[in-house]
């Protein structure tokens, strides 16, 4: 007991000075054990339940990972501060105000809904404005104080008021008060909505400068009427003459505000203008610029129209001249509504010309029946005859108004016209005007054809006069179906007619065996003599039914019939009909050809007449095989017939000497003239057994003949046929040459005669090596011609560069030498390159180097060579202005490119080392060579404010997900803790 009361006394004290001595000050209701345990006074998270967000400053955003003692500097947390600017220094400076939250939230110190926050403040962002770098009219900016010049347009704008020339504001006294004319809503300053009201700018007057209509500063002074600005218009016009016509001066009465003029609204209702009348200019109708007393009435335009009027005569007809009673509005006159119901234009009716009904000009008592316009046709037809036959004069009851009076609409039911029938005319059945009682039985109409019919002979073998038995109606009488199958009619007996076999009328005992109808034919045949040769009456045997009795099957195995034996007739073999001892030897058969043979004559060279030896059986006895070792016959020597060289049909003792047959050609050869040059008849020395004599391989050490001498006959050189004493001298052969010469003219240039000094001898006289060291021609001076700089002056042409280029610096304007003051030694600059470049003008005072190497000079001197300014900005703004990767205008970079940028192309690698001092260490620390790129980070082109950290870190922190802003707040400079 004792024991268990000394626990309570020791709880009660504990409890007690818990009470009394609590660092959390004094007030502090939560109870100890939701943060602490009996382990220590250290806070312990596996107990920890205390909720912050019970509080008066919920932790949410950046907050919830700040530690505690960065708001609880003390233990006593009540004295804790829970607005914002009471921990966090205004960096604002009060420009903004003090709630923070106004623009900022617990999440993150950047602020994205700028365009919103705007909109409850005193300059709301519509318009340009929505798009416009801060700094515009946030003048200091950059440190974060955000005051404004004024809410006012003018406030910002006043330097567009004041250089605004169209119109002047100032001198037109136009207000400072911007929303007068000008929307805020607007992203441009034309379209400005500015009252027009009073004269709508519409149509034609919306493209308008201001300056066209208010001529003076005054902007007052400009009147809204047409004829104010107009009245030029007004005066000059012609179609029609506005003045002679005492037109209205008020426009607006005729005239819309549409380019052009047209269309124009004049009220001519009480003529209106449409169909044919709305074509015409005003002065088709008003003659003589009359606008006043033009007559409406058709006719006083009209009046020639109708007196020349022939189709109907209108004057004739005495036609009323209220030309409308007939005529529309509608062009050419046509459509004419004049009342024809009583008898409709249609079909037949609708082409013809009035005259062609009304006889006579009878335009009221023409009848309307049929046969009173058409009595004529009713007369004068014959097929059928109309008269004759009685018909009916009531036209309709055949005819319809079709043209040409088909198709006539005829009941012919009873024997209906088809095929065969239905071309003929009526007569062709209907003889002697008979259109009633004509039988329907075919053979008393084709009783004649039935009579006159031979094949067969339909009488004789007693046909039926039933036609139909064996014909239809097809044209022609074809087919007919005759049962024909004891005999088939096929190949060759397809086409014969019946008379061809059925000899005598005979249709019923007619043979089957061809040689009963051929008999003939084997009688005559006489390639082969089928008599003779006994050949067998079996036609079957050789023969198929084929039309002309070939092809025939004989079998000829004992001779071949191929190659020049396929073609001949059997009687060019078996002569005399002889088919059994006929003998297989080519003499037997070919002696004729042997012995009239002439190239070669056979008898006299001897040959032997076993044909086979020389010759195989190919049509034209051609290709031989005579083997003529001794003389082969190639080249030239294998064209030619053996009577070509065998004279005199001697084959045995002819010479295979050149000369022999070749001596005319030796004797009249005159390039060169081989007797005169006494050559050798030894042909082969010079010439090969290639057809034309050529090439020759003549020895002519003496002189070579090669390049430009490989040309030439032997005449061009050896004249007058001189072989013996010609001259090796090139001024012996060239002396023409040399004196026409003008590029250079070598006679007033006393150049030597010696060609070889210079020339070679390649065809042209190129290229010519003359001694030019005193003036090397090389590179662009190695192109042109002597006299592009010897002027006709080759003893005293200046080398001097100037002498011959003085154009060239003359003319030149990128740079312009002459402005630019550049010396006219070109040497100092070029070289002998074509075209000038590479020049090497000392430019050591602005290197052009890396991205400068390239543009032309014109490319930075604009014109300007002596005060082109050299930094870098003066060239490059606009490449400033326009960068948004990042954006230079929007971050407010220097204008010193240089502290980023070095003149490599294309303005990488750039360094942007005031990174680390601004704002965030790259080029130092942890993140050195860490990244590539901006948008490495910077993920938004458009918003360099805005980062990512958590590309490259994990956003999960201590069971915490951190956002980019969170990251930064803790690690501004890029260090870990």
């Amino acid at each position: 007991m004792q024991f268990l009361s000394l626990l309570v006394f020791c709880a009660g004290l504990f409890s007690m000075n818990l009470q009394t001595e609590s660092p959390h000050g004094a007030g502090f209701k939560i109870s100890c054990k939701t943060c602490h345990s009996p382990k220590g006074w250290q806070l312990d998270k596996g107990i920890y339940s205390f909720n912050h967000n019970t509080t008066k400053l919920p932790l949410v955003g950046v907050h919830k990972e700040v530690g505690c003692r960065q708001c609880h500097p003390t233990l006593i947390f009540a004295e804790a501060k829970t607005s914002c600017n009471e921990c966090h220094i205004d960096i604002h400076q009060a420009t903004v105000g003090f709630d923070c939250s106004r623009c900022h939230t617990p999440v993150s110190w950047l602020v994205n809904n700028i365009n919103e926050i705007h909109q409850s403040g005193r300059f709301p962002l519509v318009g340009a404005h929505r798009t416009v770098d801060c700094s515009l009219c946030h003048k200091s900016e950059s440190l974060e104080r955000y005051d404004v010049p004024g809410i006012n347009c003018i406030d910002c704008h006043r330097q567009n008021y004041l250089a605004t020339t169209n119109p002047n504001h100032i001198q037109s006294g136009i207000s400072e008060d911007c929303y007068l004319c000008h929307k805020v809503n607007s992203f441009q300053w034309e379209g400005a909505g500015f009252d027009h009201s009073i004269f709508p700018l519409e149509q034609s007057h919306s493209s308008l400068k201001c300056s066209d209509c208010h001529k003076t500063t005054n902007f007052k002074d400009a009147k809204p009427d047409c004829y104010s600005c107009h009245e030029q218009i007004y005066l000059t016009a012609k179609n029609p003459d506005h003045l002679a016509a005492q037109f209205s001066s008020k426009c607006q009465d005729c005239h819309t505000l549409i380019p052009g003029w047209k269309p124009t609204t004049f009220d001519h209702s009480r003529f209106p203008l449409k169909l044919g009348h709305s074509i015409a200019t005003c002065s088709d109708c008003h003659t003589g610029g009359n606008y006043l007393s033009t007559s409406p009435e058709c006719y006083s335009c009209h009046q020639q129209n109708y007196t020349a009027t022939v189709n109907p005569n209108h004057v004739a007809s005495g036609f009323p001249k209220a030309c409308e009673t007939c005529h529309t509005a509608g062009a050419g006159w046509k459509p004419v509504n004049i009342d024809h119901s009583r008898f409709p234009l249609n079909l037949g009716h609708s082409s013809v010309a009035c005259t062609d009904c009304h006889i006579n000009g009878n335009y009221s008592s023409t009848s309307v029946a049929c046969y009173s316009c058409h009595q004529q046709n009713y007369t004068s037809t014959t097929n059928p005859n109309h008269v004759t036959s009685g018909f009916v004069k009531t036209c309709e009851t055949c005819h319809t108004l079709n043209p040409g009076w088909k198709p006539a609409t005829y009941i012919h039911v009873s024997f209906p016209l088809t095929q065969g029938h239905s071309i003929p005319t009526c007569i062709d059945c209907h003889t002697g005007g008979n259109f009633t009682t004509t039988s329907t039985d075919c053979f008393s109409c084709h009783q004649q054809n039935y009579n006159s019919t031979t094949n067969p002979n339909h009488v004789i073998v007693g046909y039926p006069k039933t036609c139909s038995t064996c014909h239809t109606l097809i044209p022609g009488w074809k087919p007919a179906t005759f049962n024909h199958t004891f005999f088939p009619l096929t190949l060759g007996h397809a086409t014969p007619v019946c008379l061809d076999c059925h000899i005598g009328g005979n249709y019923t005992t007619t043979p089957a065996d061809c040689y009963s109808c051929h008999k003939q034919n084997y009688n005559a045949a006489t390639n082969p003599n089928h008599i003779a040769a006994g050949f067998s009456q079996s036609c079957g045997t050789c023969h198929t039914t084929t039309p002309g009795w070939k092809p025939t099957t004989f079998v000829h195995t004992g001779f071949a019939l191929t190659l020049g034996h396929a073609i001949p007739t059997c009687n060019d073999c078996h002569t005399t009909g002889n088919y059994a001892a006929t003998p297989a030897d080519c003499y037997s058969c070919h002696q004729q050809n042997y012995n009239a043979t002439t190239n070669p004559n056979h008898i006299a060279a001897g040959f032997s007449k076993l044909c086979g030896t020389c010759h195989s059986i190919t049509p034209g006895w051609r290709p031989t095989t005579f083997v003529h070792t001794g003389f082969p016959l190639v080249q030239g020597h294998s064209i030619p017939t053996c009577n070509d060289c065998h004279k005199g049909g001697n084959y045995t003792t002819l010479s295979a000497d050149c000369y022999s047959c070749h001596q005319q050609n030796y004797i009249a050869a005159t390039n060169p003239n081989h007797i005169a040059a006494a050559f050798s008849t030894t042909c082969i020395t010079c010439h090969s057994l290639i057809p034309g004599w050529k090439p020759t391989s003549f020895v002519h050490t003496g002189f070579s003949l090669t390049l430009g001498h490989s040309i030439p006959t032997c005449n061009d050189c050896h004249t007058g046929g001189n072989y013996t004493t010609i001259s090796t001298d090139c001024y012996f052969c060239h002396q023409q040459n040399y004196i026409a010469t003008t590029n250079p003219n070598h006679i007033a240039a006393g150049i030597p005669v010696t060609c070889a000094t210079c020339h070679t001898t390649n065809p042209g006289w190129k290229p010519a090596t003359f001694d030019h060291s005193i003036f090397p021609l090389t590179l662009g001076h190695s192109i042109p011609t002597c006299g592009d700089c010897h002027k006709g002056n080759y003893t005293t042409t200046s080398r001097d560069c100037y002498s011959c280029h003085q154009q060239n610096y003359t003319a030149t304007t990128n740079p312009n030498h002459i402005a630019a003051g550049i010396p006219v030694t070109c040497a100092t600059c070029h070289t002998i390159n074509p075209g000038w470049k590479p020049a090497t003008f000392n430019h050591t005072s602005f290197p052009l180097t890396l991205g400068h190497a390239i543009p032309t000079c014109a490319d930075c001197h604009k014109g300007n060579y002596t005060s082109t300014p050299t930094d870098c900005y003066a060239c490059h703004a606009t490449d400033y202005n326009n960068s948004t990767n990042p954006n230079h205008k929007t971050l407010a970079f220097p204008t010193i490119c240089t502290q980023c940028h070095t003149t490599n192309p294309g303005w990488k690698p750039a360094s942007y080392t005031q990174h680390d001092a601004q704002m965030f260490p790259i080029y130092s620390g942890r993140h050195q060579g860490q990244w590539t790129l901006c948008t490495d980070c910077h993920t938004n082109p458009a918003n360099y404010l805005l980062f990512d950290c958590k590309r490259c870190h994990s956003d999960v922190h201590i069971s915490n997900n951190y956002t980019n802003a969170q990251c930064y707040s803790c690690h501004p400079r890029g260090t870990v803790g």
